[in-house]
């Protein structure tokens, strides 16, 4: 334990390290702000204090206060006629064009688009997506009874699969989730992450080779006992904190900046997510992302000590980090193909698990020798593997070095 405290220490609590990190957090909270205070979509239907007048979104929170929570009978009914009343005047041309001082908004024209997108729509896909999900469910039993007599393990196993997930979904509150559909997508924090693992895995035994230590650490029992795996741990430890960090303070500045209600609602209640497999809520559904993130920068900072203990050149080193972080980008932007072999590929690479975003939107499975299962669960249980391997690897390279420098001696 206190070899990792050195290591972190050390390696870790640097001005090259504290500084850039302290000003990409800062940039990372300005982007955020950016996102929100700057929408570059003219067809956005995204409402708030900037984009829209004054007026508008005072009566966009009116109307979230008089809608958000359960979805009552009485919600229902007062969110038809109101748009209703709307739409009759709209189709028949029977309003006034210009300002309108009983409009909330200001215009009658105004109103009708911001209760259509906002609620009218959201309410009724929110309301129907029980009945929608039930006849996914009915079909896949249908199917499960046809694959049985057809003997087809693999779409047998699926259909029930769906039915297991799906079974008995529905949504019963109504909230304003663009915050959390902006947070669950917003990635410019894993570029922070990658330079935060470059920063602290580059230079891992650079100053001790460089100042001739390292002979003389691995000299002692003790040292040759903790001096790599110190150094490991340090980094392991160090990346799961800053990941974690940076989670909570996205999760903080986009509560502060759009509010993230509803975070109790099933993920499935996002459009974008109604085809998902996984019952999770909007706040598991984020951390569980963070944390599939978190295990892929585990598996590449592992691969990165391991290179940077077997090379003494540095510019080698920093250019292999970089072609593995670009062919492993490369690779996990086919998690979700439709093609098998680029599939293969994509589960192989642990970059693949910042995709959390578009692999929950839906059921992308894997048909692994005619058995049925989750792409991501497969490619989870690949970068496991690969890590224990990375680890073997390490400790065979630590124990020949150490034989080696016992034989000489």
């Amino acid at each position: 334990m206190k070899i990792v405290l050195f290591e972190f220490r050390k390696n870790i609590l640097r001005k090259t390290i504290i500084i850039p990190m302290v000003i990409l957090l800062i940039v990372n909270v300005m982007v955020i702000y950016a996102q929100y205070r700057f929408q570059n979509d003219p067809f956005s239907s995204e409402v708030n204090r900037y984009h829209s007048s004054a007026r508008e979104w005072e009566y966009y929170k009116e109307l979230h206060a008089q809608f958000d929570g359960e979805i009552t009978e009485e919600k229902q009914d007062k969110i038809i006629k109101l748009y209703d009343n709307l739409k009759e005047k709209i189709d028949n041309a029977d309003y006034q064009k210009g300002y309108t001082k009983s409009a909330g908004t200001g215009y009658i024209f105004g109103d009708y688009s911001l209760i259509e997108t906002n609620f009218y729509q959201p309410i009724k896909n929110l309301v129907s997506y029980a009945e929608k999900n039930k006849k996914l469910v009915d079909q896949a039993k249908e199917n499960i009874k046809f694959y049985k007599k057809a003997d087809n393990r693999y779409e047998l196993k699926k259909n029930q699969h769906i039915v297991k997930k799906y079974q008995d979904r529905v949504i019963y509150d109504f909230y304003d989730t663009t915050g959390f559909q902006k947070l669950l997508d917003y990635n410019f924090s894993d570029v922070i992450l990658m330079i935060f693992l470059f920063l602290c895995a580059l230079p891992l035994f650079y100053q001790e080779r460089i100042y001739g230590m390292e002979d003389m650490i691995l000299a002692t029992k003790k040292g040759r006992k903790t001096y790599v795996a110190g150094k490991y741990i340090s980094v392991i430890a160090v990346i799961i904190m800053c990941t974690v960090v940076i989670a909570c303070v996205n999760y903080i500045v986009f509560y502060i900046t759009y509010g993230l209600k509803g975070s109790q609602m099933p993920i499935y209640a996002l459009e974008e997510f109604q085809y998902s497999p996984y019952n999770l809520t909007l706040l598991q559904a984020y951390f569980a992302i963070q944390g599939l993130k978190c295990m892929a920068l585990i598996v590449v900072s592992t691969l990165m000590c391991l290179i940077s203990n077997m090379t003494k050149n540095t510019m080698m080193l920093f250019i292999i980090f970089i072609g593995v972080t670009v062919f492993g980008l490369y690779c996990s932007g086919y998690i979700c193909s439709d093609n098998v072999q680029k599939v293969v590929i994509a589960i192989a690479s642990p970059f693949s698990l910042f995709k959390g975003f578009n692999i929950f939107k839906s059921l992308y499975e894997l048909d692994l020798f005619g058995n049925f299962e989750l792409r991501i669960n497969v490619c989870i249980v690949i970068q496991v593997i690969f890590e224990m391997l990375l680890i073997c690897i390490s400790y065979y390279k630590y124990k020949h070095s150490n034989s080696r420098k016992e034989s000489f001696r």
